[in-house]
């Protein structure tokens, strides 16, 4: 793995090789990695990675792009995300947005996301309350 400085965004990448990794059917040997970029745009975060790792499910890993876009007012934390992927040829998304309220000791979260493929769309909410005594 690897960073470094392009002006004001960071840029990094990483690699893994895997042997004998479980699968559905038995196991693979299997290259990972990512190449990905984070700044700042005012007073936003903002993330985009490119590689070929599992997600949405799946143990075996694929190609994916993936975006996030984050902005911190005051004691509240607005996030957006999204991706998509080409798994088993089939081209394969995630939307999400979350919310997150702090205050004093206690921190709330509220979350949506969905995935989405040609076979399948899935949409869930989560609820975080966390709190320091």
């Amino acid at each position: 793995n690897g960073s470094g400085l392009l002006g004001d965004v960071v840029v990094y990448g990483e690699t893994w090789f895997l042997l004998n990794t479980p699968v559905a059917n038995g196991t693979e040997t299997t290259f990972r990695g990512l190449l990905g970029a984070t700044g700042y745009l005012g007073d936003s975060l903002w993330v985009l990675e490119a590689g070929y790792f599992p997600s949405f499910g799946s143990t075996s890993s694929y190609p994916q792009l993936l975006a996030q876009w984050q902005l911190s007012q005051d004691n509240t934390t607005w996030s957006l995300g999204g991706g998509a992927g080409l798994q088993n040829e089939q081209v394969v998304g995630l939307l999400a947005a979350s919310i997150g309220v702090s205050e004093d000791n206690i921190s709330t979260t509220f979350n949506l996301n969905s995935q989405i493929s040609a076979d399948v769309i899935s949409i869930s909410t989560g609820f975080e309350l966390k709190g320091a005594f």
